[in-house]
């Protein structure tokens, strides 16, 4: 059997106005100077919320002149926290993490298809070249294309479509809880999509799982042999003023990221899609911190949570950010009387 060396205490004072206080404590219950392994590798919290409450989440910005119109566009598509392609500094925002309601985006991006390389995985389109990778391509392989997938509605339990396309690039990836249309730019007929499965399995089939009420027939009114399946974020959210929100307010470490038991690191933000696909409704979020605490080390960090209208939760995380505070109590540095 395992016996963990660490010691978790964890303390809640309510501030009042929607604040919560959170206090956290690790210790290091070896003999100090002894041969137990160091506790690294801190996730404070490891926490989330759920996609059906609040769908959005919306990282701070650090640089002035980047808050204009930036400060309220939520992250689309939310990446998969198994495989995240953004994990930010604390020191690069403003102190604070913002999860919404619904949030209807002013201005979202376009949606660009994936690129893949020759064994079905997908890459960046920065990284593309002639011989290796290829971007997807979308287009309807026949007449009636699309039908239920039976073995992954059984196995998902949620109805689950797949279409026949020409020959593409493989890319055995998708994309989780994307809020995604398809659309046919000729008819103008789109329907949306909460999760794609695969994008393109064998390069000749696209694994989805449509918006509810939809099915393969209706897919097969809006899509004809040869159409193209174009794809773009939907944006059926609510204004801001109608959004309801929760901060978790981190702090930045500027003052004292250079402490040696950080490591000369960073502390960074993991957050994504749960794995278990659009059935299972949970937005993970975590502050990585990498402090080593010793044999008999304790790792202090105070944080924050608040609960407010979107248009008031960041002026209010912001006056929060100074009080947020971490510290290493190492064993001598007080006399315990011993």
């Amino acid at each position: 059997s395992h016996v963990s060396d660490a010691l978790y205490v964890n303390k809640y004072s309510n501030c009042g106005n929607g604040v919560i206080e959170h206090t956290s404590l690790i210790h290091h219950m070896g003999e100090p100077q002894s041969s137990s392994p160091p506790l690294n590798y801190l996730n404070m919290p490891w926490a989330g919320v759920r996609r059906s409450n609040l769908q959005d989440i919306i990282l701070s910005v650090s640089n002035e002149e980047d808050l204009r119109g930036k400060i309220f566009q939520p992250e689309k598509p939310i990446q998969s926290f198994g495989f995240p392609t953004k994990v930010p500094k604390l020191v690069d925002t403003r102190g604070f993490t913002t999860f919404a309601q619904n949030l209807k985006s002013d201005n979202i991006p376009a949606y660009s298809l994936p690129c893949g390389d020759s064994s079905g995985n997908e890459i960046s389109c920065s990284e593309n070249s002639a011989d290796q990778t290829s971007k997807l391509t979308l287009i309807a392989a026949n007449d009636n294309a699309c039908s239920e997938s039976e073995v992954h509605t059984k196995n998902r339990k949620e109805y689950t479509v797949r279409c026949r396309i020409e020959s593409t690039i493989e890319v055995r990836t998708g994309c989780k809880d994307c809020s995604l249309s398809i659309f046919n730019k000729s008819t103008n007929h789109r329907f949306g999509v909460t999760e794609i499965v695969h994008w393109s399995w064998s390069g000749v089939w696209i694994f989805m799982v449509p918006g509810e009420g939809i099915t393969a027939n209706d897919i097969n009114t809006m899509f004809s042999k040869g159409d193209v399946m174009h794809v773009d974020y939907t944006n059926n959210g609510m204004e801001r003023e109608e959004n309801l929100a929760l901060s978790f307010i981190h702090g930045t470490d500027k003052k004292s990221r250079d402490a040696k038991w950080l490591q000369n690191k960073y502390s960074r933000i993991r957050f994504g899609a749960s794995s278990g696909g659009s059935s299972r409704d949970f937005l993970v979020f975590a502050v990585i911190v990498p402090a080593l605490i010793n044999p008999g080390d304790t790792y202090v960090r105070r944080q924050y949570l608040m609960t407010d209208r979107l248009t008031n939760i960041d002026e209010q995380a912001s006056t929060w950010v100074n009080e947020t505070y971490q510290k290493m109590i190492h064993h001598g540095d007080y006399d315990t009387g011993r």
